[in-house]
């Protein structure tokens, strides 16, 4: 069951990081969000008490935002949500990183782009 929770985490990653690519496509290359531009130096939990960028992706780039199969808390709305997944973009580069902080089996797992 553990290896059939990380290939959701996966998914949910590319899943949130496409649809922060598709908000920076339909931006002119910015991430448009009320919650701020993406983190630079600290990751960010992608969440309504941290990094809230529900609204920024609900509902016009996915129907829910995905959470972690065993430490995300799934709300209704940006008022009360938790993923369980850190965001981060290098400075240098421009790109962005999402990875899962309950990865289990000893996996990393992340998703940069």
């Amino acid at each position: 069951l553990a290896k059939t929770r990380n290939d959701q985490r996966t998914l949910n990653i590319n899943v949130i990081l496409n649809a922060v690519g598709q908000n920076i496509a339909n931006n002119s290359g910015t991430f448009n969000c009320a919650a701020g531009a993406i983190p630079t130096t600290t990751p960010q939990i992608i969440g309504s008490s941290t990094y809230d960028i529900y609204d920024c992706l609900v509902p016009e780039f996915m129907s829910s935002i995905p959470v972690d199969p065993t430490t995300g808390t799934t709300g209704t709305s940006s008022a009360n949500y938790n993923t369980g997944y850190n965001i981060v973009q290098n400075s240098t580069t421009s790109q962005i990183t999402i990875y899962a902080l309950g990865a289990e089996l000893g996996e990393t797992i992340t998703v940069t782009r």
